[in-house]
Formats: C-alpha cells, sequence, structure tokens
C-alpha cells in the first residue's frame, strides 16, 4: 500500500507529507522499491514486466514504456 501497489481499503499513511491516497506519485518520486526475492511473474511477458516496475518508479514510465519490445 505505501508503495501504491495495492488500494488502502480503510485509512491513510503519510510519507514525506504526502497521502497515499492523494500523492502517491510524489510519494514515488521519493521511495525507493527493493522486493524480498527476484519478482518475475510466470504470467508477465518482458514487456509486461517493464511497463510494471517502470510504473511504481513514475519518471521511468515514458521512456520505458515507449520501448519497443518484442515478446
Amino acid at each position: 500500500m505505501l508503495t501504491g501497489m495495492m488500494e488502502p481499503t480503510s485509512g491513510d499513511a503519510v510519507i514525506n507529507g504526502w497521502s497515499i491516497k492523494s500523492g502517491i506519485n510524489k510519494i514515488r518520486e521519493s521511495l525507493g522499491y527493493c522486493p524480498q526475492f527476484d519478482v518475475l511473474f510466470d504470467f508477465m511477458t518482458v514487456k509486461e514486466h517493464l511497463e510494471f516496475y517502470a510504473t511504481m518508479k513514475s519518471t521511468l514510465a515514458s521512456s520505458v514504456i515507449s520501448m519497443d519490445v518484442e515478446e
């Protein structure tokens, strides 16, 4: 919920002065994501993985999503 991967069912959290409900893009600019294991999903293509992780770090999204990746 703190990275925006899931919607909170109730309540709110504030990170660096931004609400996870209304300021998730600002939060992502200052927050890293470090999974505790290799996170590659069997049901996703290479392009889908790039889009997924680029979306989490919005500063990369436009350059990665516009890449022409063969599936």
